[in-house]
Order: structure tokens, then sequence, then C-alpha cells
């Protein structure tokens, strides 16, 4: 059984079943049963479950855990710090990104890419070449069969977790000074009850913090306020669907009205 392990920075090929030492050494659990693929790479401080199969060219991060019986297909890639519960099934060419969290049962098709952070409920089945977004949380028995076309309710729903209201408005969030000026930009000042649009910029998925205003969810908006260490304000706005021009973790806009200012700092 000829694996990568990671030896001063750089992946070498080891014969782990004539020399266990190196896995111990680089603090690797491998649960009784379970069958590693010849080329696969591990991560320092990677648990494999009991019975699980790792296949062949597969590369499991670092300090991932893979759960018993679980199945990763060959050339799979899973990232640092993912969590893959037990009897989860992750197809071939398949991507998880780092602090990813699969549940017990999951299915995720082969090339299917599952983004950072994101969690994928027990039973859940994410289709072939489906994409899921960073931070993204997908139910328990969910089934999802193909991406959603970009700028759809069920992309932005999988990338920001939100929907809109009945009219196609999202209520969504933002960090700024006390005073409403803008972090990023000090000759931008929000007010409530304003109005903003610049229909001369157009939709780029590809670009995510490009020009126009960004907005998130209120609780990524507390967090990225509490950050800067100074006196924040929270302000809510509503985007209408059409107006969004990327959506990734934050969507980036061309038109919004601010309907709400909350201070929280007590």
């Amino acid at each position: 059984m000829k694996v990568y392990l990671i030896e001063k920075d750089e992946w070498k090929l080891f014969d782990i079943e004539k020399d266990s030492y190196e896995l111990k050494r680089r603090h690797i659990i491998i649960g009784n049963s379970a069958k590693i693929g010849n080329y696969a790479e591990i991560g320092n401080y990677a648990e494999i479950g009991a019975c699980a199969e790792i296949g062949n060219s597969a590369k499991i991060g670092y300090s991932a855990k893979i759960g018993n019986s679980a199945k990763i297909g060959y050339s799979a890639k899973i990232g640092n710090y993912v969590e893959i519960g037990n009897s989860a099934k992750i197809g071939y060419s398949a991507k998880i990104g780092n602090y990813a969290e699969i549940g017990n049962y999951a299915k995720i098709g082969y090339s299917a890419k599952i983004g950072n952070y994101a969690e994928i409920g027990n039973y859940a089945k994410i289709g072939n070449y489906v994409e899921i977004g960073n931070y993204a949380k997908i139910g328990n028995y969910a089934k999802i069969t193909k991406t959603p076309l970009i700028f759809s309710e069920e992309y932005i729903f999988l990338h920001m977790g939100i929907l809109p209201d009945d009219n196609g408005n999202y209520t969504v969030y933002k960090a700024v000074h006390q005073d409403g000026q803008s972090f990023f930009d000090s000759n931008f000042v929000y007010k409530c009850g304003m109005t903003w649009r610049d229909d001369s910029l157009a939709k780029d998925q590809s670009i995510e913090c490009g020009v126009g205003c960004h907005f998130t969810t209120y609780n990524n908006a507390v967090i990225y306020g509490t950050n800067q260490h100074l006196p924040y304000i929270i302000i809510e706005a509503k985007v209408h669907i059409d107006d969004i021009l990327a959506v990734h973790q934050k969507m980036r806009v061309k038109g919004f009205s601010i309907t709400r200012i909350m201070n929280l700092n007590f």
C-alpha cells in the first residue's frame, strides 16, 4: 500500500504496510479494516475510520476526519479539517473544501464541488458536477441533482442561505462606522432611507470584490463589524434579485435601499 505523506514540506511516497511508523510519526490514525488506495495523499493528523475506503490518488487534508465505512472515490480531494460522516460516499474527482462537514450516509456525486465551511446534512444527496458554495448549509435528506442557474433564487440560497420576499427583494446587512461611513470608502456614507444604484455596472460572478456595494447576512455583518475593533452600526437594506451582480459569501449589487439602522454598541 503506497501512499504519499508529508516529509519536510514535500509529498513523499511510503509503503505504509512495511513501515507503519511513518503514520505514527505524523499522528495519522487508520482504523481497522480500512483500505487506502495506492498513491493517495494523507495529511498529518488525519483520521481514517474503521472499514473506510480511500480511492487511488485521493487526497486527504490535514486533520481531516473520515468516518467509519465512508468511501472516498479515486482522485477525490478532501480539504483540511474536513469531517466526513459515517458511511458517507464521496464520488471520484469530487472536491470538498476546507472545514466542510459532510453528514452520515450523505452522497456526493463525482466531480461535485463543495465549498469551504459548507455543511451537508445526513442522508443528503448532491449530484454529479453540482457546485455548492462556501458556508452553504444543506439540510438532512436534501437532494440536489444539478447546479442552479447563476443568480437564481436557488443559487443565491446555496451561497448565502437567504430567500427573497414575494417581490424578489432580499433583506441584507452591512457593518459600517457609527456615522454611517463605509469601512472601505470614506467618501461613501450610508443613511437611513437612502437609495443608491448604478445601472452602468454589469453582472459578473467572477468578480467578488469589484465595483458596487456589498452586503451579507446579519450574522456575517456583526462578525465583520466586531473584528474591526471600532464602534460600528449595522445597516439593513433591501436588494432586488435583478440588482445582484455577484454572489459569494456576500453579494455585490448595483442598487439598494436602506430600511433600518441598528446600533449594537452597548
